[in-house]
């Protein structure tokens, strides 16, 4: 990231982007699952999203194309 990028980064910056992180990326689920045993321990793991998970602004660019962006995260 550029110099004057670094330059403009402070801790309100740092505050709405984690108010928004949570705002607009973040929520809570409930899932029901009909015919298991209560007290069964079930293990869940999200295999996809809506967007990219190594998509942001900051790399905005370094990774050129989608394909590329999809090898670069790890979920």
């Amino acid at each position: 990231m550029s110099e004057a990028y670094w330059k403009l980064w402070n801790p309100e910056v740092q505050a709405k982007i984690d108010k928004d992180i949570e705002k607009y990326r973040k929520t809570d689920a409930i899932l029901k699952f009909e015919g298991i045993p209560s007290g069964t321990e079930l293990k869940v793991r999200q295999l996809s999203h809506d967007f990219l998970y190594s998509g942001n602004i900051f790399l905005f660019g370094d990774l050129k194309t989608t394909e590329k962006s999809k090898r670069n995260c790890k979920i």
